[in-house]
Formats: structure tokens, C-alpha cells, sequence
């Protein structure tokens, strides 16, 4: 299935002011019926998906208590009436990397697609994030020779993406980024189905606070409520983030892992907290480490749509903007469950905050 896209690109903010100007989620749930509704994935100590599992083998958490599972369904290739469609989006970061490692990056994800003859696992889109626009390389497909085809038309394309780069400073940088993640994100909500979004590069600066020359409790304000937009946002957009990047192994920095733990007020937030690992844990994703063989990666990451599970809860009451941490609990050994890992009460409609 081809998916509609917007004309063009999928800009549809200003890359002048993502502190001003933040993607806007809608109600608790696309359907209306007050439900969340969350993809799980289960591994083994290998790192492999794991299917077969029965809804008797999950237990939610809320905030540490048990909230009963509304709808519960085994998803991927060998689950047995499984309906959800799922699709890989690759996202090119011309942004944040440069032109030397774009082209490896392209030439890695060339690799991806022509494995197995091209044969894909599920169907595959290209995106390229610029400093201008979302650029859409290919529309999804899983014949993934007709996607790198489509790819290595845009050699100098992306070249000339790249050449604007580096004109900006760190906090340009970081709100362009943020920007065209969110304009992603509100095109995918639009969308049916499941979507992998695997973001190929390595992340957008951390600011200190006094580079953006605001006072420090509207900065603090305006980073908690972007958190809060794009959680929501991720999980409307039926949306897991993916975390690829090229790197020596050997010199990795695991500074993010300070910021996993949801905010509790706006006093706690930081730049941090709206870096590129920190939201992809958040989402449920792999923030995997730095490497040389990003096709591996890639291919690591759609693994998880060959056997997952969703289901439904309806969130227990709380206070607005009250976080509420999530865990999938299994009652058998060996195995690890991964899901969005909080969310935020919301107001009741019309109220002020």
C-alpha cells in the first residue's frame, strides 16, 4: 500500500521557533474512547522478538500499580490474525551530520535495501530532514531495489542539502532539529498503522541554559511542555522512535541515560530531556550505540515489527500534567518488555492550565 503524503515536503513549521511554536497533540487517544494504546515489544536475552505470548503473560503497571488491560493483541508476521499494518521510515539527518558521513550513511542504507534481493521485511520510506524541509526520498515500498534506486538519484541532492549546513549555531540547530521531528510526526498521525521511525544520525546539540537568552523558569516552562507534546505526540502518531549512528563503539557516551526518568515538574527540565536517545527510550525504541555497520542496525530495529503486542488501558484519573510512569511486567523468565515509559495526565477539555 502506498501511503498519501503532503505536496512537496512535510514542512508545516517554522523553523524559527520551536520554543514558541510546538507540534500540537490532540485528545488522550485517536479514537475518542479515552483508552491509551501501546505497542509492546518482548525480547529474549538475545535481543530477539518473541512471540507466541498470551495476554495472562502481561501485567501493566501504572505508577507501580496494577491498571487492568483493555484490549490486548498479538501483532507480526507469525501472529495469527494480526491486522495492523506496519511500516519502516528512514529518516536522513542532513542536519546534524556531515557530508562525509551522509554519503556513508546513504551508502549504508543502499546495503539495507538490496539485502535478500531486495526483499523487504515491511515496506520502507526515505525521508531527508534539511535545515529547509522534510524531503521525501521514496514513498514506501517493500521492494527495496526500487527504494535505493530512488536513493542514488538524489547523490547530489543530498549533497547540496549538506552544503547549507553549519551556518547556524548550536540552538538554531537544536530547534531545527526538533521542528522536523515534529513535522514528522504530525504528517504520521494522519497515517494508518504502526511506524518504525528510524532517525540515521547522530543527535542535535544539548544547549545550556544561557544560549537561548531566556530566563531560566520560561525555558524550563517551555522544555516541559515540549516533552509533554511529544510524548503524546509519538504515541498518537502510533510512532516508535530508533536511534542509528555512526561512531567508533569504543568511545560511547551514555550521558543520556541521566535523563530517562520522566519529568515531574518544570523545574527539571533540561535540553536534555528533548535529545534524540532520550525521546526514542521514551517512545519504546532502540537507542542503539555508534557503529560502523548502521545496515545491521537498521535491520536490528525493523526486526521488532516481526512479533510485538498492543493493548489498551484507560488511564486512572490524575492531576494535569501529572506524570505516570509505565511497565510491562511478564511472568516468564529470560524475557524483557519495552513500551512507551510514561505519559502525562492531561487537563479536562476547555481547562486552563
Amino acid at each position: 500500500m502506498v501511503r498519501p503524503f503532503l505536496a512537496g515536503s512535510l514542512l508545516a513549521l517554522s523553523t524559527a521557533g520551536f520554543l514558541a511554536a510546538q507540534p500540537q497533540p490532540s485528545a488522550t487517544a485517536p479514537g475518542g474512547d479515552g483508552a491509551m494504546h501501546l505497542n509492546v515489544e518482548v525480547t529474549n536475552a538475545r535481543g530477539t522478538p518473541v512471540g507466541g505470548l498470551a495476554q495472562r503473560n502481561f501485567t501493566l503497571l501504572d505508577n507501580k500499580r496494577p491498571v487492568p488491560i483493555r484490549n490486548w493483541t498479538a501483532q507480526g508476521a507469525a501472529a495469527a490474525g494480526a491486522a495492523e499494518p506496519v511500516q519502516a521510515v528512514l529518516v536522513m539527518d542532513t542536519v546534524n551530520m556531515e557530508f562525509r558521513h551522509v554519503a556513508y550513511v546513504r551508502q549504508e542504507v543502499t546495503r539495507f535495501l538490496r539485502r535478500n534481493n531486495g526483499h523487504l521485511a515491511v515496506p520502507v520510506s526515505i525521508y531527508a530532514v534539511t535545515d529547509e524541509s522534510v524531503d521525501v526520498i521514496s514513498q514506501p515500498s517493500r521492494d527495496g531495489n526500487i527504494v535505493a534506486d530512488r536513493l542514488a538519484h538524489t547523490h547530489g541532492i543530498l549533497r547540496d542539502m549538506n552544503r547549507r549546513a553549519g551556518d547556524y549555531g548550536a540552538g538554531e540547530q537544536f530547534q531545527i532539529s526538533l521542528n522536523m521531528l515534529g513535522v514528522i510526526l504530525q504528517n504520521e498521525v494522519h497515517l494508518p498503522g504502526r511506524k518504525l521511525l528510524i532517525w540515521l544520525g547522530p543527535g542535535w546539540p544539548w544547549l545550556p541554559d544561557a544560549d537561548l537568552e531566556q530566563p531560566l523558569y520560561s525555558l524550563h516552562e517551555k522544555y516541559f511542555r515540549a516533552v509533554e507534546a511529544y510524548s503524546q505526540l509519538m504515541r498518537e502518531a502510533d510512532t516508535t522512535l530508533y536511534s542509528v549512528s555512526i561512531g567508533d563503539p569504543n568511545a560511547i557516551t551514555y550521558l543520556y541515560q541521566s535523563y530517562l526518568k520522566g519529568l515531574r515538574s518544570p523545574g527539571e527540565a533540561d535540553t536534555g530531556n528533548l535529545s534524540l536517545k532520550v525521546l526514542t527510550v521514551q517512545s519504546g525504541g532502540l537507542a542503539l550505540d555508534p557503529n560502523y555497520d548502521l545496515a545491521r542496525s537498521i535491520a536490528l530495529c525493523v526486526q521488532d515489527a516481526s512479533a510485538y503486542y498492543t493493548l489498551s488501558f484507560t488511564p486512572p484519573a490524575g492531576k494535569p500534567d501529572e506524570y505516570h510512569s509505565l511497565q510491562i511486567r511478564l511472568d516468564q523468565p529470560g524475557l524483557k518488555a519495552r513500551t512507551t515509559t510514561g505519559y502525562y495526565a492531561k487537563s479536562p477539555p476547555g481547562a486552563a492550565r
